[in-house]
Formats: C-alpha cells, structure tokens, sequence
C-alpha cells in the first residue's frame, strides 16, 4: 500500500509538470517552424518582384533603338518598369518591417541581408530621400550602418 501511495502522491504529480514542459518545447519548435516559413515566402515573394523587375528592364535594354522610334512602347516600358520597381521595393519593405516589430529576429538576419538593403538604398536614392513611402527599408538601414 504504501509503495501505491508513493505512486499517486509522488510519482503521478511529478510526471504531470513535465508535460507543460514538453508543450512548451513543442510550441518553440513550431514558433522556430513558422518564422523560416514566413521568411521564405517572404524571400519569395521579394525574389519573385526582382525578377519581374530584371525582366522590364532587360526588355528596356534589347528594345533601346525601337523605343527611340516608339515613344508609346517607351511609355509602356516606363510605366513597367516603375511599377515593378514599386512592387519590388515593396516586398522588400514588408521584410524589414517584420525585422523592425521583431516578428522575425534582427540578429539572425542582419548578416544575411545587410548587403542587401545597403545595395537597394544605394541603388535607389532618389526613394530614400528624406521621408521615404518605403519607410521600413529606410529605418532598418539607418540602424544597420
């Protein structure tokens, strides 16, 4: 009997406060599963814009002698090119406002995507004049130089 006693009064409340701590655990991991997810899709969804992006512009390269001769294809191809431009920088800016309210962590990226926000503000500095629409990029760069 008192081994029973032991059981019920020892054992059972004992093995019944590790389970919190496995729950615990268990939603660390998927908290951890769902950040890489979101940065993917994320990174994804800035990569994608990129590539539309390279694409007017590639497209303003091999078509420069015909849009000297079309100012339509010209207005055409301009209207293109700012829009997936805009389209770009904004993928990008809802990135860093993730890595601004913490929703991914700043120490764990910043390495890997300092060189490229340096490179887009560089690249762009007419959006990054004084207020930008593209505020987050701009907040994220000034703390990371």
């Amino acid at each position: 009997m008192a081994v029973l006693d032991f059981i019920i009064y020892y054992i059972v409340p004992l093995a019944s406060l590790s389970l919190p701590v496995f729950a615990i655990i268990e939603i660390r991991n998927l908290v951890r599963t769902n950040t890489i997810t979101t940065v993917l899709n994320l990174e994804n969804e800035f990569n994608t814009r990129k590539t539309q992006l390279n694409s007017v512009s590639r497209e303003i390269l091999l078509n420069k002698e015909e849009l000297n001769n079309n100012p339509d294809l010209r207005e055409a191809l301009r209207g293109d090119l700012k829009a997936a431009k805009e389209n770009y920088l904004n993928a990008l800016d809802r990135f860093c406002f993730c890595i601004d309210k913490t929703y991914i962590r700043e120490k764990e990226w910043k390495t890997e995507y300092f060189d490229l926000i340096e490179n887009v503000v560089d690249r762009n500095k007419d959006e990054f004049k004084g207020i930008s629409k593209y505020r987050n990029i701009q907040r994220l760069h000034k703390r990371w130089i």
